[in-house]
């Protein structure tokens, strides 16, 4: 009889130990146990939900459709251009824009004007009840879904609404809410006119769009035109497998070797600077200008300029729309810092991840050279990192003086990145090589070890996820990013496939052109 109790109770202690044990080993470093607390999930921009009718028993997906007939551009366009009539090009332009458009269009207020949406509903019966290690092993488990189109307090307030939801049926006293680019947007309307300290638990943003989305910001600021040497740059920075791809980059190089392509950017900067005033303001309304969410997403410092330059001589016809975009940034876009300190200072955790390693496409004046994960820029997207441009390093004065001022331990190993400019440097993470759009597995592990903390994680807790990682895509996962595996995207072409061959043969047109110039200077 003593055997067995032996027995038994060196059963159980092997059970409690394993209990102990395994959430250390999925979560290093940084908590032993799972979250106490579901994580409210709100996800970046996603077409695939939004439906055309939400009271349908069959609702049909809609989206933008960006299918281009290039021979009917190419026919209604030519005439207009050759003969240099600028406001039949602009109309002829918008009227073949407008239609791939026009399924998701929002009305002059940004509001829906149709009975178009996202199918979510909200009840106890939808909400699954989970015991606290469930949290720990699914990001989505308490995924919002919602309309990307619309005004983000519209959706906080349906967020509200769901947070209030899952902790009834779950018994939470509390919840973590992280807000994947739009999503962040989001996260951050509900936190200044819903939230409150006392039952959110953890913040994490990763890869956030409050502070704009260069994109978007040089689109609705007008402030576009094309610099061939930045795109070169660009196509050999893009990560692909596409011998096309290549083939593309490689003769962009040889031609712009040549300054062939150059006749090409004077003719797109020439047109577009006739074109701008009547083509631009009209172009952005037709298509991402009424939607509430994209001015939400433009940088809080150039919000004024966009709006002069979308709305001047329509204030009257879009008030509706221009009340709710400034409501959003004065309640919400220009006060990012206060809003988060409000939380952080009284007790909620923060955590933010940002990516890096990639190019914008080169028709963002301002932002050619910014280090992005191709749609935000490092610095926005960190919350204040101080980064070089794409392509080169921090310059040795800076890295010194961050030494002697002891902040040396922020500076990247890469020597692109500085954290200790950030809002939050000490919980800051940058991953190098993984885009905006993507979301692997190893980054959503990341996620939900910060979200399990217990304690506000920092970056110098964990050997396993230190402050600088880099996304390796073979195994899809991430390492610490050291001196020895530093790999950029700007000189990380295949020296032994078609873009080396190409290499090759630039590097001849290149000599060759530097030697007759040579010659007749």
């Amino acid at each position: 009889m003593k055997s067995k109790k032996d027995f038994f109770a060196k059963l159980t202690s092997i059970l409690l130990v394993c209990l102990v044990l395994i959430p250390m080993l999925i979560i290093p470093g940084f908590a032993a146990q799972g979250s106490k607390y579901p994580t409210i999930y709100i996800p970046g921009r996603n077409e695939d939900i939004l439906v055309d009718d939400i009271s349908s028993d069959n609702p049909q997906n809609i989206r933008v459709n960006l299918t281009i007939d290039a021979a009917e551009f190419a026919s209604k366009l030519a005439p207009p251009l050759m003969n240099r009539q600028w406001r039949e090009y602009c109309e002829t332009l918008n009227g073949l824009v407008f239609p791939m458009f026009e399924p998701v269009v929002l009305d002059k207020n940004g509001d829906v004007k149709d009975n178009s949406g996202v199918v979510f509903p909200i009840d106890t019966t939808t909400i699954k009840k989970l015991t606290y290690m469930d949290y720990t092993y699914r990001l989505d488990t308490y995924r919002f879904q919602y309309d990307y189109r619309l005004d983000p307090y519209e959706n906080a307030k349906i967020l509200d609404e769901y947070v209030k939801c899952v902790m009834q049926v779950t018994g939470a006293e509390k919840v973590n809410i992280l807000g994947r680019c739009e999503g962040a947007n989001i996260a951050l309307a509900y936190l200044e006119e819903y939230g409150d300290p006392a039952f959110i638990n953890h913040i994490l943003f990763v890869w956030p769009s409050v502070y704009g989305l260069c994109g978007i910001t040089a689109f609705f600021t007008g402030e576009i035109s094309i610099d061939i040497d930045a795109l070169e740059a660009f196509l050999n920075s893009k990560e692909s497998e596409d011998t096309l791809d290549d083939f593309t980059g490689s003769m962009v190089q040889i031609m712009n070797a040549l300054n062939a392509l150059t006749p090409v950017e004077t003719l797109f900067n020439t047109v577009y600077t006739e074109i701008e005033d009547q083509l631009m303001p009209e172009l952005i309304l037709n298509t991402y200008g009424n939607m509430p969410s994209f001015w939400a997403m433009i940088d809080p410092d150039k919000f004024e300029q966009a709006k002069e330059y979308v709305f001047t001589g329509r204030e009257n016809e879009y008030a509706g729309l221009i009340e709710k975009i400034e409501n959003y940034h004065s309640k919400a876009g220009s006060r990012v810092a206060e809003i988060l300190k409000s939380y952080t200072d009284a007790g909620t955790m923060f955590s933010c991840v940002a990516k890096y390693g990639y190019m914008i496409t080169p028709l963002c004046t301002e932002y050619m050279n910014a280090q992005t994960d191709g749609l935000s820029t490092l610095e926005d997207s960190s919350l204040g990192a101080t980064v070089a441009d794409f392509g080169k390093t921090l310059s040795q004065q800076h890295i010194d003086m961050a030494i002697e001022n002891g902040t040396g331990a922020y500076i990247s190993p890469d020597r692109i990145v500085d954290a200790s400019t950030c809002l939050y440097p000490d919980s800051t993470w940058f991953v190098k090589n993984c885009k905006h759009a993507n979301m692997p597995s190893s980054l959503q592990a990341l996620c939900l070890a910060l979200v399990s903390c217990e304690q506000q994680p920092v970056v110098s807790q964990s050997s396993r996820y230190p402050q600088f990682m880099l996304y390796d895509a073979r195994g899809s996962v991430l390492v610490p990013l050291t001196e020895e595996n530093n790999i950029d995207n700007a000189n990380s072409g295949n020296s032994n496939g078609i873009r080396g061959i190409f290499a090759k043969i630039v590097d001849f047109f290149r000599t060759l052109f530097e030697k007759i110039k040579n010659i007749f200077s």
